[in-house]
């Protein structure tokens, strides 16, 4: 995955598969259920199934990921929960602790944008 200078991806999660990511190049802020880490090149994450999560790129240079999805790996999989770019997103249960807390970091940290 490339993720150009102050991009980032849709905040969502899947049903039917996890991920491992791993930081090849670059600075990436990631939200996995509500909290907010910061990987740098060399560090890598596994997201459960499950897991709200998203990548953001705040620094002024490109970061390279390798992401391996483990489990049915198709599109429609993703429930995109929140997205900067203005792209559709699904209805959030107003008792989904872990995704409305979610969506509070995303957007604070795409203000930074």
């Amino acid at each position: 995955i490339g993720l150009h200078p102050r991009q980032a991806l849709s905040l969502q999660r899947h049903a039917h598969r996890r991920e491992l990511w791993y930081v090849i190049d670059g600075v990436v802020v990631i939200i996995l259920n509500g909290r907010v880490l910061t990987l740098t090149a060399g560090q890598e994450l596994e997201v459960p199934l499950g897991a709200v999560h998203s990548m953001i790129n705040l620094s002024r240079e490109p970061v390279l990921l390798y992401e391996q999805q483990i489990g049915l790996c198709r599109e429609d999989d993703a429930v995109r929960l929140y997205d900067y770019a203005g792209r559709p997103t699904s209805a959030i249960d107003p008792k989904d602790r872990v995704a409305l807390r979610s969506i509070e970091r995303y957007k604070s940290l795409i203000r930074l944008l």
